[in-house]
């Protein structure tokens, strides 16, 4: 790469920026991150890493330490609110058809802590961009203290709700999906709900998902309604009490052995699948790019192949940074968009709420638990290539 030594700056230090920066410095890549929150965060949610991250996480050699850190999940399985089994799929034993690795749930706090810690000294700052500019050598970020990066490449790694991004592309609004989450890391334990399995009950509307650990679990409920109703302000165990009173057994243990003050409320948003995530010398990646509703539990996993591809690109950019880029996006922009409408349409039927509706709801998922299969593993198919072949003829980034 020529240009500005040779030199990224990745705005935003999130699970996407954070994991860019560190492939690109294993790739041997000059990169700079600047994160707009003056202090490191320390969320208290959890993710899922779907197999694409954690091959991601294994490429950035920090693989067995998320595993070390996280929960397995092994079984994947959708229930109706009275207790029938609807689909039910090993999902493990689907990777290691593949010999891929099975998905794990980590503490946002540990993937964060993991990412930057493999970072080297000086490239992770706290400062806000406030601007970008470019021409045919190369960009000029501009920063809230008054300083100036010059760079080949501009990352915009900063989320949904990037003004970077609304700045270079033009204004883009979320779309709220209708309903909010209200979830919680808990140490509480259900002999219904074995270590490793993920159960996703379905109310009339509402609906309650279980990742169950060996250590601690994460769980979330989808609450169907307007943004900011007041439920987060109400006492949100007396709220989940009410809403899920019918759904009973380990949803209700659940809720009763979770504090208060460990409950997170969100209203779900996403974005509409963008035509471009490139612009000349600025790049989208990670939320700011294809932030989905969390149906599919692919967000943390796709920001982190987002990484793994641009470093990847870039690192055989053979001096063409911009043929780079649209490679980039050529690879990521159709899958990641396919996840985005798969997410919304899933988030639109669980939504349903009229009785009949529900009923006809959980008789297609009953037939279709052969397509969810099937959907899987075309996702493993390509997924494998992430291992060694992101996007040039050999791997890239160093193992």
């Amino acid at each position: 790469m020529p240009h500005s030594a040779d030199r990224v700056v990745v705005i935003g230090g999130g699970v996407a920026g954070a994991s860019t920066a560190l492939a690109l410095q294993r790739s041997g890549i000059d990169v700079a991150v600047f994160e707009r929150s003056p202090e490191p965060r320390d969320p208290a949610d959890a993710l899922q890493i779907w197999v694409n991250g954690m091959l991601a996480l294994d490429r950035l050699g920090l693989g067995d330490e998320i595993r070390a850190r996280s929960e397995p999940m092994t079984t994947q399985e959708l229930r109706s609110w009275r207790g029938r089994i609807l689909q039910r799929v090993d999902v493990a034993g689907l990777a290691s058809e593949r010999g891929l690795p099975q998905p794990f749930i980590v503490r946002r706090s540990d993937l964060l802590t993991a990412l930057t810690n493999g970072l080297d000294d000086g490239v992770l700052t706290r400062a806000s961009c406030v601007g970008i500019e470019q021409d045919a050598d190369g960009v000029t970020v501009r920063l809230a203290d008054g300083r100036e990066e010059r760079a080949a490449v501009a990352v915009v790694a900063d989320g949904m709700t990037s003004e970077v991004r609304n700045a270079v592309f033009g204004r883009i609004e979320p779309r709220y999906a209708g309903y909010r989450y209200l979830s919680a890391v808990s140490e509480h334990q259900d002999a219904s709900v074995p270590p490793g399995a993920f159960q996703f009950i379905l109310g009339p509307g509402d609906r309650f998902g279980i990742h169950a650990g060996h250590r601690w679990s994460l769980w979330f409920a989808a609450l169907v309604g307007p943004p900011g109703d007041g439920e987060a302000r109400e006492p949100k165990k007396q709220t989940l009490k009410e809403r899920f009173r019918r759904f009973g057994g380990a949803v209700e243990g659940f809720i009763d052995g979770t504090d208060e003050t460990a409950i997170e409320a969100t209203d779900v948003e996403d974005l509409d699948p963008l035509e471009r995530w490139v612009s000349g010398r600025v790049v989208l990646i990670g939320d700011a790019a294809h932030a989905s509703t969390p149906n599919l539990g692919r967000g943390a996993g796709d920001a982190l192949e987002d990484g793994i591809v641009l470093a990847d690109c870039l690192a055989d950019a053979a001096g063409d940074v911009t043929n780079a880029l649209d490679r980039f996006e050529q690879r990521r922009r159709e899958n990641a968009s396919d996840v985005q409408k798969r997410a919304r349409r899933i988030g639109k039927l669980n939504s349903w709420k009229n009785p009949l509706a529900v009923a006809v709801r959980e008789r297609i998922m009953r037939l279709a638990s052969g397509a969810t299969v099937k959907e899987i593993k075309t996702d493993f198919a390509r997924f494998a290539a992430i291992a060694d072949d992101s996007c040039a003829p050999d791997a890239r980034v160093a193992g």
